[in-house]
């Protein structure tokens, strides 16, 4: 037993040392960016949900406990603002609707909701979904009243495919067509982007900056997490099997000497995500072979 502890502790140091040398904490005057899915109690082959007493818990906790829940605005302008916090749903599900925002409108919380705009209204089958489980997406009329509510809406391009994988002409149309399509329907400016499964390179960021975005999330950059760049922001995404002491870690970040553990174990998680990465280019290559 006690052999087993000591190679736990070595490899516990070692992949903490790893982490610190590599990405580290982040700044602490940056506010943290949450990353939520799916606000939902049904069932599916996956963690990438949170439950509904999960989330009102979760606001409960940030609430109680002095962190002040900004506008996407406010990002880069909360400095003035004790424990910051941004919260950001991918994908854009239709339970939003009816579990998450009665929870944020009663704690007169802002968030940032990200749309695919080609599935608004319809269900998610760009994604893997095992077990043949689907999930509907907001429509324009939810997503019209919560605008009008406070919500702040921005793209996650029109068919949340993995943009790095794509010709530059593609991006454009990924990135400008979305972007179109929700100031179109919302009648106000679309600021926000954020990528699909997180990934990015250099020629996405020329093409979202030349498009007019302001700001572009990833979920775990490969940068260090001591850098702030506008157009690649690192989030920290919340799980089906968070509890409070992990989301306290999550949210309280460089003030935890356990959260390098949570980003470690957050960018394992999203590794997976490679999984849906292959199931939508083989979907993709049996579309154009037909």
């Amino acid at each position: 037993m006690v052999v087993i502890l000591a190679i736990l502790f070595v490899l516990g140091l070692a992949g903490y040392l790893i982490w610190r040398r590599r990405y580290g904490y982040p700044p602490r005057e940056f506010p943290v960016i949450l990353a939520y899915h799916k606000v939902d109690n049904r069932f599916e082959f996956g963690i990438t949900r949170t439950t509904v007493a999960q989330f009102h818990r979760q606001m409960q906790y940030l609430s109680q406990n002095g962190f002040k829940v900004i506008r996407p605005d406010q990002l880069f302008a909360a400095d003035s603002i004790a424990n910051p916090v941004l919260l950001t749903f991918d994908d854009g599900y239709e339970e939003f609707y009816r579990t998450a925002f009665p929870i944020l409108q009663g704690y007169d919380f802002p968030a940032l909701i990200f749309l695919i705009t080609d599935y608004v209204g319809k269900l998610n089958l760009w994604d893997a979904n095992l077990g043949w489980i689907r999930f509907r997406h907001l429509d324009w009329n939810q997503i019209r009243e919560m605008s009008e509510s406070g919500i702040v809406f921005g793209s996650h391009t029109r068919t949340h495919r993995d943009l790095t994988r794509l010709s530059g002409v593609e991006i454009y149309r990924e990135l400008a067509e979305s972007k179109a399509v929700i100031e179109e329907k919302l009648g106000k400016r679309v600021d926000y982007l954020s990528y699909p499964f997180g990934n990015y390179d250099a020629r996405v960021i020329e093409i979202a900056k030349e498009l007019g975005y302001t700001a572009a999330f990833s979920l775990y950059p490969r940068h260090s997490n001591q850098i702030i760049e506008p157009f690649a922001l690192q989030r920290t995404s919340t799980y089906l099997h968070d509890i409070r002491f992990s989301y306290a870690i999550k949210v309280r970040q460089c003030y935890s000497r356990l959260y390098w553990a949570q980003d470690m174990l957050g960018r394992t998680i999203n590794w997976f995500s490679y999984g849906t990465i292959a199931y939508t280019d083989l979907k993709e290559r049996l579309r154009n072979k037909a």
